[in-house]
């Protein structure tokens, strides 16, 4: 997973914040939704990865740790939803949703209709 999220994050990172700026001509609330939703992926993201790099290279799997790692990995994840709650005039919900699913959506996207061809 680490070499899949370095391989593609610099190019993943820019066109998201392109597509965010390019959002303010849309609206204000979809630009800051989209990036803010967008910044908490990545958080989200590099926090797993390098939870999952510990959990792998230790060989450890069942303890209290990873229970409190797993719940705060998820109310990250609300930070969005909350921040969209409490202040709808400045973000958007949907571009949010759209911003946190962004990194996966792109991975998806180069999976499916860039890769490489199998040589056999």
């Amino acid at each position: 997973m680490k070499t899949l999220f370095a391989q593609n994050s610099m190019k993943i990172r820019s066109l998201g914040a392109f597509i965010g700026i390019g959002l303010i001509f849309i609206g204000k609330d979809l630009s800051l939704g989209f990036l803010v939703g967008m910044a908490i992926s990545e958080i989200y993201l590099s926090i797993l990865n390098t939870f999952l790099s510990q959990a792998l290279a230790q060989r450890y799997y069942g303890n209290g740790t990873n229970t409190l790692i797993f719940v705060s990995r998820n109310f990250l994840l609300m930070i969005p939803f909350v921040l969209t709650l409490m202040f709808p005039t400045y973000f958007n919900i949907y571009a949010a949703v759209v911003g946190l699913l962004y990194f996966k959506i792109c991975i998806y996207i180069k999976y499916l209709f860039f890769r490489d061809k199998d040589p056999q």
